[in-house]
């Protein structure tokens, strides 16, 4: 039945009723989840049940009615989907349905190339402090504790009327404050983007054609490594466990359960022919003892008969009123090369599972044997007899051939000279390009440059930041139990659609043909900010009833507890100064920063504020005067604004700048409602998740920040 969207008139304690509908329609648990009021657009399905689809905008649907150029759209969309420059464009110009367009962190633009200064450290004669305070206006939960439950809390020690005392208070560490401002800079200037992830991704592919073979020999030098194909013989997964009783298990996890592993077996070579099916549909299988003993039939009999075969029973996946198979694999000497790229791609893959506890059926061995054997059945894809996509599995786990750095422009990869260096690492130092390193095994190799051993150089920080310290002591009233805060999972950047620009797809990403969206930041609940103290309005949308390894129980510092930290500063030049003190407050009033776990869930919020900014006397060490002098509010914001000035903060210019104001403050127009997930969900099978939302949205595209401030911009009558 087709999808409809109706309006909601009318709700009573079990029913419901909609403007399209004659009959009222009884409310569901779904119904009740979405938190539904009268007035409400609901899309849905109607046969002998109700399926809710989803919560519209029946606004935005209206406005989209009235507009001529919502068909000259869609049209528009069909017709060139599969042109790259028309998708960029339908991307960048979308409209927004703030029922379903959201999600608890986004992307803010990297910015560009040519603006990306590099340079080496020039010292600058501004050396001081700058004291600020912190206030939480939403829950804070630092990890680090002993005792994982609890927020983090620190002894200090205090004087007071002529002797120190210990007191427990709340701390929320530097390095996470410095984190927190490096991020921030990197954007204002242009800098480098640090810690991003350096090793190749992998991704599951669902539907290829494999081909099954026996590994001969690993590459070797200049020399590739050998796969011998296997013709496949199916045989009933329950047949082929009754078989490997009573055969020589050859490989495998010796406590693999359920018979899981490879096993010895002789079978008739003329008959390979008649039973064997390499591809779907499979027409022939080994279902019954007879038809197995037809396989061997007259081997011991007749010579040259007799061959070696591999029977293979790989981990389960039942499927519901379909029996399942193993593999008998039989040498057919058809010889596949592989290269050392995909050897090496196939060891890092069952390292990852390896490191994961989810043993493959091979155990896993020392590194100087390597990670698998000769003679290890492995399954592949071929192209121009070169094997590539080497796995274990019919549904593998493959690795991309770029890693997400490798999708960084050059200009904002992290800088590799000491000489030319951006803003954030002259500012808070960096420990320069280890990947020169060349590891001990690839030394001697021909193409090695052993000058690049000491290439790697470390500069030491101008920015000294002070943990920040509660000014109340500890106080278990302000501890707010939480049973079990609703799971922390999230897309990994394996979901190329929510970490890459346009277009995103997985065969475009694999040819390096794509660049990342940008820096990730997490929105502030607008909502959870406005209930300051009362956080137990929106207790619904951060816990959840479920008691798995995935959720965990808290006691956060409830909203609005006072801290206070210092940043120490050396050596800073004026436009330097004025750029950390931006950073501090940025928009005064407006913007806040995230610290803390579950940031996702609305949880980290804090407003600083700058309380002084002392610089150091230039003649402290033959004065007797005052060390430090304060700076006045005036001087503080004339380094601001040459600041603003010289990196063009103040106007609209740079849409990196854009994305970073609107992101950081307290108010957007994201729907992070008080009663449901700040994460998308859908039901299904009764339950409600995120995963669920995730496999009925394959195609969806993450929006770009930009694309909020346009429809927040529309919202408020502009242009």
């Amino acid at each position: 039945m087709a999808e409809k969207i109706a309006k909601i008139i009318k709700i009573e304690e079990e029913y419901f009723t909609l403007d399209k509908e004659k009959k009222p329609i009884k409310i569901t648990n779904a119904f009740r989840k979405k938190d539904f009021k009268v007035g409400d657009g609901i899309k849905y399905e109607l046969t002998n049940t109700l399926k809710i689809i989803d919560k519209i905008d029946l606004e935005y649907i209206n406005s989209q009615t009235k507009n001529n150029f919502s068909n000259d759209k869609k049209n528009f969309e069909k017709k060139s989907f599969k042109n790259d420059t028309n998708q960029e464009y339908i991307d960048k110009n979308r409209r927004l349905n703030l029922e379903e367009d959201f999600y608890p962190y986004n992307f803010v633009s990297l910015g560009n190339e040519k603006d990306a200064e590099r340079k080496e450290i020039e010292k600058g004669n501004l050396s001081g402090k700058i004291k600020c305070s912190l206030k939480n206006l939403t829950p804070l939960f630092i990890g680090g504790n002993k005792d994982k439950e609890y927020t983090l809390t620190t002894e200090v020690e205090e004087w007071h009327k002529e002797e120190y005392y210990k007191r427990t208070k709340y701390i929320i560490p530097a390095s996470t404050i410095k984190g927190e401002l490096r991020n921030i800079i990197e954007v204002l200037t242009n800098s480098c983007m640090k810690n991003v992830e350096d090793k190749k991704l992998s991704y599951r592919l669902l539907k290829r054609e494999n081909t099954f073979g026996i590994i001969k020999s690993f590459p070797n030098g200049q020399n590739d490594g050998c796969i011998e194909e296997v013709d496949i013989i199916r045989i009933e997964r329950s047949l082929a466990k009754e078989i490997a009783k009573n055969s020589n298990k050859i490989n495998g996890n010796k406590n693999a359960e359920d018979f899981e592993g490879f096993y010895e077996i002789y079978i008739n070579k003329n008959k390979v022919d008649y039973y064997k099916c390499n591809s779907y549909p499979y027409k022939r299988i080994i279902d019954s003892e007879e038809k197995f003993n037809d396989l061997k039939d007259k081997i011991d009999e007749i010579i040259g008969y007799k061959k070696k075969a591999i029977l293979w029973i790989a981990t389960e996946f039942p499927r519901k009123n379909q029996k399942t198979y193993a593999k008998i694999l039989v040498p057919n000497e058809e010889i596949y090369k592989f290269s050392k790229s995909e050897y090496e791609d196939l060891k890092s893959l069952i390292d990852e599972r390896n490191n994961s506890k989810n043993h493959l059926y091979i155990d896993k061995i020392d590194i100087d044997n390597g990670v698998i054997f000769k003679g290890d059945t492995i399954a592949f894809q071929s192209k121009n007899k070169k094997a590539i996509n080497l796995a274990f599995s019919e549904v593998p786990r493959l690795k991309y051939k770029f890693s997400p750095l490798d999708l960084v422009p050059d200009k904002f990869k992290p800088c590799k000279d000491k000489d030319k260096l951006c803003f954030a690492c002259r500012l808070f130092g960096t420990i320069g390009d280890n990947s020169k390193k060349i590891e001990s095994e690839n030394i001697f190799e021909e193409n090695s440059n052993k000058e690049n051993l000491n290439d790697s150089f470390s500069i030491a920080s101008r920015i000294f930041i002070s943990d920040a310290i509660s000014c109340i002591e500890r106080d278990v009233n302000k501890e707010k139990l939480l049973d079990r805060l609703k799971s922390l999972g999230e897309p990994h950047p394996t979901l190329l659609r929510f970490y890459l620009k346009y277009n995103n797809y997985d065969e475009k990403y694999k040819e390096n043909k794509f660049e990342i969206r940008g820096r990730k930041f997490y929105w502030h609940h607008t909502n959870k900010i406005v209930a300051g103290k009362n956080w137990e309005k929106y207790k619904k949308s951060i816990e959840t009833k479920n008691h798995d390894n995935t959720n965990s129980r808290i006691y956060f510092l409830e909203p609005l507890q006072d801290f206070e930290f210092e940043i120490n500063f050396k050596d800073l030049n004026k436009i330097e100064l004025g750029i950390l003190l931006y950073s501090l407050e940025l928009e005064k009033g407006e913007s806040l920063h995230k610290f803390g776990k579950a940031k996702a869930y609305g949880f980290g919020s804090c407003e600083i504020k700058i309380e002084d900014c002392l610089l150091e006397d230039k003649d402290k060490y033959i004065s007797f005067s005052n060390s430090y002098q304060s700076v006045k509010k005036e001087k503080i914001k004339e380094y601001m604004d040459n600041a603003k000035k010289e990196y063009h903060l103040e106007n609209d210019e740079r849409e990196e700048i854009r994305d970073l104001k609107y992101i950081l403050n307290r108010n957007n127009i994201l729907n992070f409602s008080n009663n449901k997930s700040p994460f998308p969900e859908e039901e299904k099978n009764g339950k409600i998740n995120t995963l669920n939302w995730f496999m009925n949205k394959k195609e969806y595209n993450l929006p770009t920040i930009s694309d909020y401030i346009k429809e927040a911009e529309k919202r408020k009558g502009k242009k």
